[in-house]
């Protein structure tokens, strides 16, 4: 999933520079990639593992499947919710 994360940031053009600090812990330490989070458009679902891909493949609606890329100060919006702010 990180490495997904970090490529995925990079074709973007986001930056990575100033990354954290890599931390210890029983999983990976955390790198450039923590910086960004995986979600779904439809509903800002955040993607945690490979897992989720496995059961969107199955799915009916895969080829409908959207994901965001967050950076770590964005946050997700539900789109009529950005259609209501704009209409004030």
């Amino acid at each position: 999933m990180a490495e997904l994360k970090s490529r995925a940031a990079e074709r973007l053009g986001y930056t990575t520079s100033g990354a954290a600090t890599p931390t210890t812990t029983t999983s990976t330490a955390t790198t450039k990639s923590s910086r960004f989070r995986l979600v779904f458009e439809e509903d800002g679902t955040e993607v945690e593992d490979e897992a989720v891909f496995a059961s969107v493949a199955k799915s009916s609606t895969a080829d409908q499947t959207v994901f965001l890329l967050l950076r770590e100060t964005e946050s997700w919006t539900a789109a009529s919710v950005d259609a209501l702010k704009s209409g004030e």
